[in-house]
């Protein structure tokens, strides 16, 4: 899978790739737009609780999102460097290599689209890993309206959209097993 190789490109004997894994981590577990991961605070992780709370700024509401294992490993892995190696006294989640806070959404962007190049030569947008995710959940069974809720969709309508996606992968599998 290819968001899987994206995730797993990152140096993680460096601080930048460890700090840029937990970013692709959180990013496709989540589905959060990029704007909203580079606004996370130190305060709005629940590791020990599995999610992350977050404004969203289009819905005006305090969200949840829920975060895997994997990525809470590499995410502890990022905080016990960030504290230890970078001396920053800002809560912003996410600092450079100088303890400075990342703080232009394109920083975000130049992240996931580095290692999309890297990982599978491809040109790949945040709006991609919001897409990859919701595509997979649907893959995996999850229900339309989990999906939309995961994506803060204020409708069910915008979600709508990746079942068409899902209707084509089921198209194709039954195409492998005709009666």
């Amino acid at each position: 899978m290819e968001m899987m190789r994206i995730i797993e490109t990152p140096n993680t004997t460096t601080f930048k790739g460890i700090r840029d894994k937990a970013i692709l981590s959180i990013m496709y577990d989540t589905g959060m737009r990029a704007s909203y991961l580079l606004g996370l605070k130190t305060t709005d992780l629940c590791l020990s609780e599995n999610f992350i709370v977050f404004y969203d700024t289009a819905r005006r509401v305090t969200r949840h999102a829920v975060i895997g294992d994997k990525t809470i490993a590499i995410v502890n892995e990022y905080m016990n460097l960030r504290n230890y190696f970078k001396k920053t006294n800002t809560n912003a989640l996410w600092v450079s290599e100088k303890g400075r806070p990342l703080k232009a959404v394109k920083s975000i962007w130049d992240i996931v689209n580095y290692y999309g190049k890297v990982a599978i030569g491809k040109n790949v947008c945040a709006a991609i890993v919001r897409h990859t995710t919701a595509v997979h959940l649907l893959n995996s069974g999850a229900d339309i309206r989990h999906v939309c809720e995961v994506l803060g969709h204020k409708s069910i309508k915008t979600t709508l959209r990746y079942e068409d996606v899902n209707l084509s992968h089921l198209k194709n599998e039954y195409k492998k097993f005709p009666l």
